[in-house]
């Protein structure tokens, strides 16, 4: 027995036995165990010696669990650290795919702004009906583009499309669900059935549409279904910015056959590209023969004759736009 200072003493009585034991008075206050590493006391922790058995991994009260803890097995990450942040629900990589399913399940929900019950969109036309958007568009536009041949991703990816902040492109789940468009936040390893994938891209329209209908108020109301459609999808695709100055001046004098070629935008993106042609044959779709006449006129002699001649190889831009053409029915806007 080894006495220190102030009632403090400590035991080697037992070392053959491969304990410590220390002592303030009469009470123990801490019991190291060489053989099985563990720590006893009885008011507070301190940290354990080195131990000789390296098959035993050590742990320490003041650190967070290790690699191999169950926690992690359960997330299958390749770490886990603690947090004091309670919050719920929590989205991150530390996440139980539990915790995560049950916060998309919450997130959904909750959305609201619908014409039915968001808990009744099951596919496309309860999507439509949840709107009010044509399925047409939806379809042709919406879940053909964004989907994989019209199936969500059901599992978020990066979509390649990267900056500054996101070196790897943005995380993206569904029908081009990023965290950008609200509602659900999209973390690294989400996965959400096809069903939630319709009841999200339901609430990313409506969200979309609200903006519109905010920025343009009556002339948003009064244009063609067809340009209200057009619209909608240049705000997902852009955000709020895509309405601008000019879009504004053709809706008020109604010249709808130059606001479709307004719902164009300059991008280097491959997709984006065939985005635009998409959206611009979406926009004409509801005007009359002769507006439809002028934009396509216009439209090719402004952007396609462009894409056509200058496009990168990824794309044939003439031989997609005659398909879209077909698909809607426009067979006489085709190139030869």
């Amino acid at each position: 027995m080894k006495n220190i200072e102030k009632g403090l003493r400590i035991d080697f009585d037992k070392i053959k036995e491969g304990k410590v034991v220390i002592h303030i008075g009469d009470d123990e206050l801490l019991c190291i165990d060489f053989e099985t590493d563990k720590e006893r006391a009885s008011n507070q922790p301190a940290k354990a010696q080195p131990a000789s058995d390296k098959s035993s991994p050590k742990t320490e009260p003041s650190k967070a669990p290790s690699t191999k803890s169950n926690d992690a097995a359960k997330t299958n990450e390749t770490s886990v650290s603690e947090t004091k942040n309670n919050s719920a629900p929590k989205t991150d990589n530390k996440t139980s795919a539990k915790g995560m399913k049950e916060y998309v399940k919450n997130c959904i929900s909750g959305f609201k702004g619908g014409k039915i019950d968001i808990n009744d969109v099951k596919d496309l036309d309860t999507v439509a009906e949840y709107t009010g958007l044509s399925k047409e568009y939806i379809k042709n536009v919406l879940v053909d583009m964004e989907g994989h041949q019209g199936w969500p991703a059901t599992t978020a990816y990066y979509d390649g499309v990267a900056d500054a902040k996101h070196p790897k492109g943005n995380l993206t789940i569904g029908f081009g669900h990023t965290s950008h468009a609200g509602g659900l936040i999209v973390e690294e390893g989400m996965e959400i059935t096809k069903e939630q994938a319709f009841q999200i891209l339901a609430n990313d329209i409506v969200s979309m549409e609200k903006i519109c209908k905010n920025k343009l108020g009556n002339l948003y109301k009064e244009a063609p279904k067809s340009i209200q459609d057009a619209i909608v999808d240049m705000v997902f695709n852009k955000g709020p910015s895509a309405i601008n100055e000019s879009l504004k001046a053709n809706l008020e004098k109604k010249y709808y056959h130059s606001a479709t070629r307004r719902t164009w935008y300059e991008t280097d993106i491959t997709g984006l590209q065939k985005r635009n042609m998409y959206r611009f044959l979406a926009a004409i779709r509801d005007l009359n023969a002769s507006d439809k006449e002028n934009a396509v006129k216009n439209f090719r002699s402004e952007h396609l004759n462009h894409l056509i001649n200058a496009f990168n190889s990824d794309i044939n831009a003439k031989k997609d736009w005659n398909e879209m053409c077909k698909k809607y029915k426009l067979e006489k806007y085709s190139i030869n």
